[in-house]
């Protein structure tokens, strides 16, 4: 055996660039307004893993066990500087002289090890029940608790593999992308796409490249095809992040630009030059040289109240719940909601992407009082055609209200809208931003949110209309090249069956 396996899925925020990328969603969100919990000197500090009940402080040579809650520093375990430690299953996995070893998290003692043949460890890539190492020698081996895989990679490696859905997706100096099945049999390859600096995976069903030169590109993990390309993100610091539904591309010169699994741009907001960033349920925490911290909401891409940081941060933020860790130079920040004694948290989605005309929507948001002390809270709307009844509710501690969000779509053809649900307390004020997208389905006459044989019939009364014709309709002509004819139907019948309800 070559180590034990304990499930650990209710904690897959293993690492920054890790199996899951960046967590989902966290169980809370970090909201404004922010303090800072914890701030101690440790000089050398490259990144921070975070996992239950510890956090580790990476350095060149060796990484820091503490104790969460109380920031007691528990132990120290050295490694050769030559691969970053992860985080698996409760151990702290590091390589010394090309020997993976993994040490017990609670008191650092070596549980186990193993010998790497094919050259020097350059990534360690953590999963549920494995482990995927990649070389200097350019090699790809997958370490589980039954078998070692080993497969020789193409070329050289250009950045960190990603694990996404079920493939393991690695960027190569050949400008190839490859794609390999959890046996690492080889089963898609990219074209030609440039040097990759960072590779996102998406939405289970792709994986999102980001060029040296700025740019990205979405490929497909069945077959490595591309789905969509894009000129964003520019400028320095290019990277993405994503949340399973939309994904992040941010760069010092195009600031952040959110995207659809399907390519198309939900926001931008180019007031920013992003540096490092992280995502925290409804939150995208960016950092910019300025030394700030802009809250930017995953819904809408706006933000509100900044917060300064001690200096500049200089590695990607760690999310644990509802806490941030940031470095600033010798600095290590932990940012938390500040205790004001009363303050809520919330658990919502209120990014209802695409919605069809002339219906009506509606949207549970959980309040909870996670303070000690009772909270007074108004709330109200700010988006156009959504409502919610303004109420007062009144909580006491741990308490959780409903309040249910109504948004009422009309008849255009397409439409986006994005506003903010408000809620007022005597010490701060929640804005949770709100976005959603209507549109027609090609095809769609009625607008009935499905393409079926009634808008066959509809469209025939209308066959042979031009613009500046009686009855001509605008929403018919699908195409809009000004005249509804055959085109239009062919449309038509290529979206015959989708249905939205």
């Amino acid at each position: 055996m070559i180590f034990g396996i304990q499930s650990i899925y209710d904690y897959r925020w293993l690492t920054s660039r890790g199996g899951y990328e960046r967590k989902t969603y966290c169980k809370k969100t970090i909201h404004f307004p922010y303090s800072a919990l914890w701030n101690a000197v440790i000089p050398q500090t490259h990144s921070i893993l975070a996992y239950k009940d510890y956090l580790i402080v990476i350095r060149p040579t060796e990484a820091i066990v503490f104790q969460h809650e109380t920031k007691s520093e528990l132990h120290t375990v050295e490694f050769d500087g030559k691969c970053l430690p992860v985080v698996y299953n409760g151990f702290l996995m590091t390589v010394n002289n090309n020997v993976l070893e993994g040490h017990n998290l609670s008191d650092g003692l070596l549980e186990f090890e193993y010998n790497i043949d094919q050259g020097d460890p350059l990534f360690l890539l953590p999963y549920d029940d494995f482990i995927i190492i990649v070389t200097d020698s350019n090699y790809l081996i997958k370490v589980s608790d039954s078998n070692v895989v080993s497969k020789l990679l193409p070329n050289e490696i250009s950045t960190s593999p990603v694990i996404s859905g079920d493939k393991v997706v690695v960027a190569c100096n050949d400008y190839n992308i490859y794609f390999y099945d959890f046996d690492l049999n080889q089963v898609a390859v990219s074209s030609p796409i440039g040097e990759v600096t960072d590779l996102v995976g998406f939405d289970g069903k792709s994986v999102v490249a980001v060029r040296k030169g700025g740019g990205s590109v979405a490929l497909a993990l069945e077959d490595g095809k591309r789905i969509w390309s894009n000129l964003y993100p520019k400028g320095r610091n290019l990277h993405a992040v994503s949340d399973g539904s939309k994904m992040y591309l941010l760069g010092s010169d195009s600031g952040i630009v959110a995207i659809r699994p399907d390519g198309r741009t939900i926001w931008t907001n180019r007031k920013i030059s992003p540096s490092y960033s992280g995502i925290s349920g409804r939150l995208i925490l960016v950092c910019t040289r300025d030394g700030l911290l802009h809250p930017i909401q995953t819904s809408t891409g706006q933000s509100h109240m900044l917060y300064a940081t001690p200096g500049n941060v200089t590695s990607t933020p760690t999310i644990l719940d509802d806490k941030a860790f940031l470095i600033c130079g010798p600095n290590i920040v932990e940012l938390s909601t500040s205790p004001y004694n009363k303050y809520l948290g919330f658990e919502c989605n209120l990014d209802f992407d695409l919605l069809c005309p002339e219906k009506v929507y509606k949207r549970d948001i959980f309040v909870k009082n996670i303070s000690d002390n009772i909270v007074n809270a108004r709330i109200y709307c700010m988006v156009k055609n959504a409502s919610v009844s303004e109420e007062s509710l009144k909580l006491v501690p741990g308490q959780t209200a409903n309040i249910e969000l109504t948004v009422k779509t009309f008849g255009e053809i397409k439409l986006q809208e994005w506003g903010e649900l408000i809620i007022d307390t005597s010490s701060y004020r929640y804005r949770l931003g709100v976005r959603y997208v209507v549109e027609q389905i090609p095809g769609d006459c009625n607008l009935d949110c499905k393409v079926d044989a009634t808008d066959l019939i509809i469209i025939a009364t209308c066959m042979g209309k031009r613009s500046y014709h009686q009855g001509y309709k605008k929403a018919y002509d699908f195409d809009e090249n000004g005249i509804i004819d055959n085109l239009d139907v062919e449309i038509l019948i290529q979206n015959f069956g989708v249905d939205r309800n």
